[in-house]
């Protein structure tokens, strides 16, 4: 679906809005996948988008023209804005258990993980 939702001829078919539609269904639910099978690797963030998260369900989905009318768009944005640091930045992972990393690289991620989400919020407001 990121390929579709990418491509400026196909993020408007109708295949694209179908994938999307399954997509949203499967928010924040576990995978099929043994190795992503638990829920919150949904909220486990990284950027450049490298497996399936929120973030990149959402960017994708806006590129495809779902906005906040959509239930579950509405659902993972507003997951997102509840979980936003008071900083103003996002962590890398809400994972249960997940140990707060203080490294420069992990700073360094933490903004770039707050850049696409800031850029997915503004795509949905419009």
């Amino acid at each position: 679906m990121r390929a579709l939702a990418c491509h400026p001829k196909y993020a408007h078919s109708a295949e694209a809005r179908v994938a999307g539609e399954l997509l949203a269904s499967r928010f924040l639910q576990p995978d099929a996948y043994n190795s992503y099978k638990s829920a919150d690797n949904w909220v486990r963030f990284q950027y450049p988008y490298w497996w399936n998260n929120l973030v990149m369900a959402l960017d994708s989905m806006s590129r495809i023209g779902f906005t906040t009318d959509h239930p579950q768009v509405k659902r993972g944005m507003n997951w997102l804005v509840e979980h936003q640091s008071g900083d103003g930045l996002w962590e890398n992972s809400y994972r249960k258990g997940a140990k707060k990393i203080e490294t420069e690289k992990a700073q360094e991620d933490r903004l770039w993980v707050t850049l696409a989400i800031c850029s997915v919020l503004s795509r949905l407001e419009k």
